[in-house]
């Protein structure tokens, strides 16, 4: 295993990567489903893709938050988030090894660490 102050840098960003997708999604929904609604009634094909595509939009969102939020902790391999099936995504530090929220990373190199 690599050593180093920015051991667990790419286990972050596929997390920061899950966490702003599901952002982005959950603030551009209601513009999106407005703009699709207008468009699909125009051509009226509502039924015929209308539909479908605002499914595919709701089911991006749940992937996305289910990746974000079944993140494993880049050092003990558990669900960082939960604890017994309890999701809790606002704690800052792993729920089995305490390995504080973006330890290892550029943003908080391990050397920082107190």
């Amino acid at each position: 295993m690599i050593a180093g102050p920015h051991v667990y840098e790419a286990q972050w960003q596929r997390y920061r990567f899950w966490k702003r997708l599901l952002w982005a999604l959950l603030i551009c929904w209601l513009p999106f489903g407005a703009l699709a609604m207008m468009t699909f009634a125009r051509w009226r094909v509502v039924e015929a893709l209308g539909w479908p595509v605002l499914i595919g939009y709701m089911a991006a969102y749940g992937v996305a938050g289910v990746k974000a939020g079944s993140f494993r902790c880049p050092r003990c391999g558990n669900p960082f988030f939960s604890r017994r099936r309890v999701l809790k995504p606002w704690v800052d530090r792993c729920a089995h090894c305490g390995l504080p929220k973006w330890a290892g990373s550029l943003r908080r190199p391990l050397t920082d660490l107190t």
